[in-house]
């Protein structure tokens, strides 16, 4: 078992030695709480863990992100120890139904569609796919597109982004997607205005979106 640190002090990456997660080319699953992971049996493992708010499962990897009252030195063996056993028992992580693989950019654009806002949005998930998500991942964290709005007032769009795993609540993440992931689409798209984090309202977010901060 490996155990990597993430930019996010409340996250730890874990690597099972030899094994896959999820598997290659899959897209990653997150687990805010028990009650939501019922296609994981690796995930619903782990939250019997007292101390562990939430679960990214990724093609090679785990990343544990703690409650804050916790302490990693008391929590760290425990997770290790279950990832050790679920892997030693042959178990499967995930129901093999509930993995998603990432589709390459000819059936994506078929799927879509090739025209106006589609296509755009299209363009928009395989530049955070082929350009982002990669790095992000590298540090126990995801990007995922959740939607684009037009502004009625200007005609210009602005995109909102789920942060999940280690991302969620990193303050290293607000850096990286207001500087570098914004600049990034709006170099690329310029009829986008901003980009936006995503709180999701039942993940204990606000309800609504996180307002625009600006182009």
């Amino acid at each position: 078992m490996i155990a990597e640190k993430t930019p996010n002090p409340e996250a730890i990456m874990f690597y099972p030695q030899g094994k896959d997660v999820l598997g290659k080319k899959a897209k990653t699953k997150t687990y805010t709480d028990r009650y939501a992971a019922g296609d994981s049996l690796l995930a619903i493992s782990l939250f019997k863990i007292h101390g562990v708010g939430g679960i990214l499962l990724g093609p090679r990897h785990v990343t544990v992100t703690k409650e804050a009252d916790m302490e990693w030195e008391f929590l760290k063996p425990n997770v290790e120890l279950v990832i050790s056993q679920f892997f030693a028992a042959g178990l499967e992580p995930i129901k093999p139904e509930a993995i998603e693989l990432i589709q390459d950019e000819e059936t994506a654009k078929a799927a879509s569609g090739s025209d106006g806002e589609d296509s755009m949005e299209t363009e928009i998930m395989d530049l955070i796919e082929e350009r982002v998500q990669p790095f992000v991942q590298q540090d126990g964290g995801d990007v995922q597109f959740e939607k684009m709005e037009k502004d009625a007032a200007d005609g210009k769009f602005v995109v909102y982004l789920r942060m999940q795993g280690a991302c969620a609540g990193c303050p290293k993440s607000a850096i990286t997607l207001n500087i570098q992931i914004k600049q990034l689409i709006k170099h690329y798209f310029p009829e986008v205005k901003d980009v936006v984090e995503w709180l999701d309202p039942e993940a204990g977010g606000d309800e609504s979106p996180r307002a625009p901060a600006g182009s």
